[in-house]
């Protein structure tokens, strides 16, 4: 239902920020129709596997291999552009991915494995 009425209203710009996986995932747009990004959570210690499901596709990958960590999000101009990174909790970016205004992607520079489960 969001999703058909930003594009009924033909709104721009949009990026979806969750955290309820629990993992570190940047998509490009591909498999939800807009960039996300799925954050770490923060400050959790966990005897089993981090995440909350599965992890799903993922087009720039996923990373979960500590468990904690945050996303980091930052706003340029010149030209106008996100950037969309996932660090661990030592701050090591492990997935960045930067979108243009109108979604258009210009950077992928990943550290994690470009996973898709």
């Amino acid at each position: 239902m969001l999703k058909n009425f930003i594009n009924t209203n033909n709104i721009q710009g949009v990026v979806f920020i969750s955290g309820d996986l629990r993992l570190g995932a940047i998509d490009n747009g591909v498999h939800a129709g807009f960039p996300e990004m799925c954050v770490l959570t923060p400050n959790i210690e966990l005897e089993t596997r981090c995440s909350t499901d599965l992890p799903g596709d993922w087009s720039e990958g996923f990373y979960d291999d500590t468990c904690t960590g945050y996303g980091l999000v930052t706003i340029l101009q010149n030209p106008d552009r996100l950037i969309l990174q996932v660090a661990d909790q030592d701050g090591n970016i492990h997935i960045s991915y930067t979108v243009l205004t109108g979604n258009q992607a210009i950077h992928s520079d990943n550290h994690a494995r470009a996973r898709n489960h």
